[in-house]
């Protein structure tokens, strides 16, 4: 009796340990695949897509309450600038390619919208040598830009300037140092070329005493800088707001680690200070830390694409007046953008005590995405394959814009910000404002101009407290991936808001930014004021025919309509189209 209860226990744990064994190296279970916004081949499949994801394309009611005397920030309009590029200046902004003449067309087509910043910036910055794009053509030598056959720089540094002073003689410029190439005292020579006044000679003695910063094969050179930018045609001084520690150092082409960025950081800004204390620089953190982790996954962690940046703070936090980040979105959305990696970046600078720092969104697009056929199967990921070189200036990218400057405008941390990028060949791409058509070489705007101008028409000196109500408002949802689970604490998993608004007021004016990302989805709005009535006088509605419109040299299909309004009755409510960025202008009545 006894050996058969044994015989039966063993049978038993010997069946319960393969069932044990089986269960763990089964394959894991495939969770159910997450829809996503940008899986689509065509606009019937989109529209699927949100019909899937929202669930509904008819009317959605949406509540905006806005409290005029709770003000949240002034922004400055440094946050509408631009990103540039040398290659694409050189191909767009000259009359040939054998004279640094500049091209009028340009610079007239470029006069229909606000350009108050513009940075010149991109990978290709840390292969740029300025003293070689100076002078007479004649005397400049070729050099060779990253991804770029070696050429003479015909589109240099004074052409850069010159253009975009005659778009707006009052611009703001930012420099992003070649820290890969150049050295310390190449740096403090540009600031004296481009922001010295003639007639003032640097501080003798000054390289001497700081002879250690510098490398041995470099020569100081007997210039006065400043007259040479008299001598070759800019009279002034010219406005540099910020300089750029470097661009992008932990990735191509220096891939240095923080230790690396942080030392040569530190020989740059010992060289600079003496001689320049007013400029403001600029350290970024680490580049994009999109996927799992970052774009070609040179992060372990999520912590470890963090420590770049606390230890820049730590070491370098004191002597900086900005930290840039790039944020390029939808892809992955703005609301992760913002409320999971901006949010770090934010409380890591206040963790360490600097509350001076701001931050500076040196470029920032949509992220287009990239379409990968092998064989039959069609594939859409944003880090594989071709990418789609329209997306970003489409109706659909004008709206995800809208989305970061509505949320922008609220960020009092944020002060500055660079669209990339400014121009480009309609047939290259993805990011364009000004294009130039490959066949024709007609000069023309994308639809990112448009949202440009709009956003300048809405421009006031202060932004109020806006809420909104009701279905898909919720700026901290987002389709959350497995891997930002456990450190996306604020938010919540959810579709991500596709209804944004943001009020701005200067004066008895009160100007009201909407922006509806749903291609089919029509929002009728209620309004309540805390304090005042207002009449709406004007409204604007930027959109297009189809949610995939973009324009061409021969066709603008993106357009901005504007109705204006004579009525004195109190405004209350109005509908608002599917894909459409709004601007209502009202003006006060009185106090309710």
């Amino acid at each position: 009796m006894r050996l058969r209860i044994v015989w039966t226990l063993s049978f038993v744990f010997l069946i319960f340990a393969r069932l044990i064994a089986s269960a763990e190296n089964a394959p894991l279970k495939q969770a159910p695949k997450q829809l996503k916004l940008d899986e689509y081949d065509s606009m019937q499949q989109l529209e699927d897509n949100y019909m899937k994801i929202y669930g509904n394309n008819e009317t959605l009611p949406a509540e905006i309450s806005i409290d005029e005397e709770k003000v949240i920030n002034h922004p400055s309009k440094m946050l509408l600038g631009f990103n540039h590029s040398w290659h694409l200046g050189q191909s767009i902004e000259l009359k040939s390619n054998a004279s640094t003449e500049l091209d009028e067309e340009f610079t007239g087509i470029c006069k229909e919208f606000p350009v108050p910043f513009i940075r010149i910036g991109g990978t290709g910055s840390q292969t740029y040598r300025w003293k070689l794009s100076i002078g007479p053509l004649s005397k400049r030598a070729s050099m060779k830009l990253y991804a770029q056959d070696s050429e003479k720089q015909i589109y240099g540094l004074l052409e850069w300037v010159k253009s975009f002073q005659k778009i707006n003689p009052d611009v703001q410029f930012c420099w992003t140092f070649n820290m890969y190439q150049e050295h310390p005292e190449d740096a403090v020579d540009l600031i004296d070329f481009l922001t010295g006044a003639p007639d003032k000679a640097p501080e003798k003695g000054l390289w001497e005493k700081n002879i250690d910063i510098f490398s041995s094969d470099s020569k100081k050179e007997n210039v006065n800088w400043a007259k040479l930018r008299v001598d070759y045609g800019v009279k002034k001084p010219v406005p540099v707001a910020v300089w750029e520690l470097g661009q992008e150092m932990d990735w191509i082409p220096a891939y240095w680690t923080k230790e690396e960025y942080v030392r040569e950081c530190k020989r740059w800004i010992r060289a600079i200070k003496p001689a320049h204390p007013e400029v403001k620089l600029a350290i970024h953190a680490n580049g994009g830390p999109w996927g799992p982790y970052g774009a070609d996954k040179r992060y372990n962690s999520f912590n470890e694409w963090r420590t770049w940046l606390q230890f820049c703070l730590k070491e370098l936090g004191g002597d900086v007046d900005y930290v840039v980040w790039h944020m390029y979105y939808d892809g992955t959305p703005l609301a992760m953008c913002f409320g999971i990696f901006q949010r770090t970046i934010i409380d890591d600078i206040k963790a360490a005590g600097y509350d001076n720092l701001k931050l500076f969104i040196s470029e920032h697009s949509m992220y287009p995405k990239r379409m990968s056929v092998q064989g039959s199967k069609f594939e859409i990921s944003p880090f594989a394959g071709k990418k789609d070189i329209n997306e970003s200036h489409s109706l659909k990218g004008v709206l995800s814009t809208a989305d970061f400057y509505l949320r922008t405008l609220q960020e009092p941390m944020i002060e500055m910000a660079n669209y990339h990028s400014f121009s480009a060949y309609s047939n290259r791409g993805p990011w364009k404002v000004v294009a130039k058509d490959a066949k024709s070489s007609k000069l023309y705007l994308s639809g990112i101009a448009d949202l440009f101008i709009l956003l300048n028409n809405a421009y006031c000196n202060e932004v109020v407290e806006t809420k909104v109500e009701g279905k898909y408002t919720d700026l901290n949802a987002a389709l959350l991936p497995d891997y930002l689970r456990s450190i996306a604490t604020n938010m919540h998993d959810a579709p991500p808001a596709n209804f944004i608004a943001c009020a701005m007021r200067e004066g008895n004016k009160l100007n009201i930014l909407i922006d509806n990302k749903s291609p089919i989805t029509e929002r009728h709005v209620r309004f309540k004021f805390k304090k005042n009535r207002y009449r709406l006088i004007k409204e604007h509605i930027l959109t297009a025919k189809n949610y995939l419109d973009y324009n061409t040299a021969s066709n603008k299909k993106i357009s901005n309509t504007v109705k204006n309004y004579d009525s004195k009755d109190a405004f209350s409510d109005i509908s608002i189209p599917a894909k459409s960025v709004v601007l209502l202008e009202l003006e006060k009545l009185g106090e309710n």
